[in-house]
């Protein structure tokens, strides 16, 4: 069955009482499913299709059966279709430009296996099909007499679901067939053998994902940024959600995982996985219009792509400039599309990182030996003087992570019990803004404070030297004293 029927009547025929009522049955249907496609639309408080999610499903699930083939759940699909959609008639003028499939029995597509090792698209498109079809008396204005109609005429059109499987490679799902979504893909191994739901990977949006954040570019929420690395293992636990682009995005990692690897990294940046101390953004988007999931294995759930790249994010917490995803999804993700919900630092050889860790409600531990910066009374405390943190690491990239506000720290490393001074007072001048820190010129210690910067990592932290009435003196009567200055801490 499906709904967005209609019940055609030719000029001129004798209508008979059926036709009201298949039109009548196919008028409460329509009501009803709409009906239910609004209220999920009034729950999450935008229309059902977005500009870049344009297939929405409600159901639709592809799951294997008994391990021998695979099934597509019951469900819906909304699929905005082109201007000339295929077997569909061309929208009117005041016709919707969506149509709306309803499938209420499991369906079974086949296994597609043919002996070679591939990955399988599992396509579909609405399509409005004939169901009913019966001869009719046609009237004869001539004779004033009605007559048999001869050929049968279309008494019954119905949207459907049409299905289709297209192939891959052994590394890629295929892009789908102009006018079909992609509603889920299989891998199948030269050997064919049985399927399992490791196979299987989801890619349809449902209802459920649409966000009630305004979907437009460049804009996004984040929710949940628990992340933290192991010091054992150097592998990364994680709990990430956020909403960008008009849809919810979330991942959860029930072991930890080794995020600086093939699997993840942007491919563009595949050559710098080994590189050490190099800082690395985890993003979260919707890909070519899907929200794939079991795309990386039982051990993380997940809606949507992770992303793991060198690209830093924006002030608004997408990214930058566009990035893409690993096979076997490749998609590319256009600036302000993704959110991002995670960084980390490349720790030595490999795909070690180094230990962080973020709490649920964004604030975050990085290691202390990152932007360590001398504070000597030679350089004059920096006074004056900007640093620029984002050419500090390796290869003159950042030291420390876009996209976070920074917790800084200065810490005393020298104690010259001459000084005339009582104390420092420090403050950021130029881009962004600190909040003063007071460091102590006669007594050790460690003083902390929050940068909140823009887009810049530049850092002039200007110091004034106090006396034992507080007031300001030469920074000269500091004497020999020396301190650090580093960033220990992350805030989303």
């Amino acid at each position: 069955m499906a709904i967005q029927g209609t019940v055609p009547v030719t000029t001129l025929e004798r209508v008979v009482s059926q036709d009201f009522n298949r039109a009548q049955d196919i008028i409460n249907r329509t009501v009803v499913e709409a009906f239910r496609v609004w209220a999920r639309e009034i729950r999450s408080g935008l229309t059902p299709i977005q500009a870049d999610v344009t297939n929405v499903a409600s159901g639709l699930t592809v799951v294997q059966s008994a391990g021998t083939n695979v099934v597509v759940n019951p469900g819906l699909l909304a699929q905005d279709v082109a201007a000339s959609p295929p077997a569909v008639p061309t929208p009117g003028a005041l016709d919707s430009d969506y149509r709306i499939g309803l499938q209420l029995s499991t369906h079974d597509p086949g296994d597609p296996w043919d002996a070679t090792a591939a990955w399988w698209l599992l396509e579909a498109r609405v399509v409005r099909t004939t169901t009913l079809s019966e001869a009719r008396d046609i009237f004869n204005p001539a004779t004033e007499t009605f007559a048999p109609s001869g050929a049968p005429l279309d008494k019954q059109y119905e949207s459907q679901i049409e299905f289709a499987w297209k192939k891959g490679t052994a590394s890629q799902i295929p892009t789908p067939t102009a006018g079909f979504a992609r509603i889920g893909a299989l891998y199948r191994p030269a050997l064919g053998g049985a399927i399992t739901d490791a196979d299987i990977v989801q890619l349809v949006a449902q209802v459920d994902d649409l966000s009630s954040h305004v979907g437009i570019n460049g804009t996004a929420k984040r929710d949940n940024f628990r992340f933290r690395v192991d010091p054992t293992t150097l592998d990364a636990t994680f709990s990430l959600a956020g909403q960008s682009d008009g849809v919810r995005v979330w991942a959860h990692g029930h072991t930890a995982q080794t995020l600086r690897s093939v699997v993840f990294i942007d491919p563009g940046d595949v050559g710098d996985i080994a590189t050490a101390d190099l800082w690395w953004y985890v993003y979260l988007a919707a890909g070519n219009g899907c929200l794939p999931s079991n795309l990386y294995g039982a051990n993380i759930d997940h809606r949507g792509l992770i992303i793991v790249s060198r690209t830093p994010p924006n002030e608004s917490g997408t990214n930058s400039g566009a990035i893409q995803s690993p096979d076997p999804f490749p998609a590319t993700i256009g600036t302000g599309k993704a959110v991002h919900l995670g960084c980390f630092a490349g720790s030595g050889a490999g795909a070690n990182m180094a230990p962080i860790d973020v709490a649920d409600n964004g604030e975050g531990v990085i290691p202390d030996d990152y932007a360590v910066i001398g504070l000597t009374a030679a350089n004059s405390y920096l006074n004056g003087t900007p640093t620029d943190f984002g050419i500090l690491g390796p290869g003159a990239t950042e030291a420390v992570p876009y996209g976070v506000d920074l917790e800084l720290e200065i810490r005393t490393n020298f104690l010259d019990p001459t000084s005339v001074a009582l104390g420092m007072f420090w403050v950021q001048t130029a881009v962004g803004e600190m909040t003063p820190f007071v460091a102590s010129c006669r007594d050790l210690g460690l003083w902390k404070s929050w940068w909140h910067k823009g887009a810049s990592l530049i850092i002039t932290p200007t110091a004034t030297g106090l006396s034992v009435a507080m007031a300001t003196i030469a920074v000269a009567n500091v004497a020999n004293n020396v301190y650090e200055l580093r960033v220990c801490g992350i805030r989303f």
